[in-house]
């Protein structure tokens, strides 16, 4: 869940560039910084349902 939160946060910042609404300082950072949180606990999550299920990647 929170991975698709942050996700969501990095695209309503990057939202915010488009419309000309105001921004954090350093817009690009934040944006880069919530997009990989996101994707690393999306994958992390991924992973993990995997292997409690017993599959493998083999």
């Amino acid at each position: 869940g929170a991975g698709g939160a942050l996700f969501l946060l990095s695209d309503t910042l990057i939202a915010t560039g488009v419309a000309d609404w105001p921004q954090p300082p350093v817009p690009d950072f934040w944006i880069m910084l919530t997009y990989l949180a996101a994707q690393y606990l999306l994958t992390a999550g991924a992973l993990r349902a995997g292997y409690r299920e017993g599959r493998t990647t083999d």
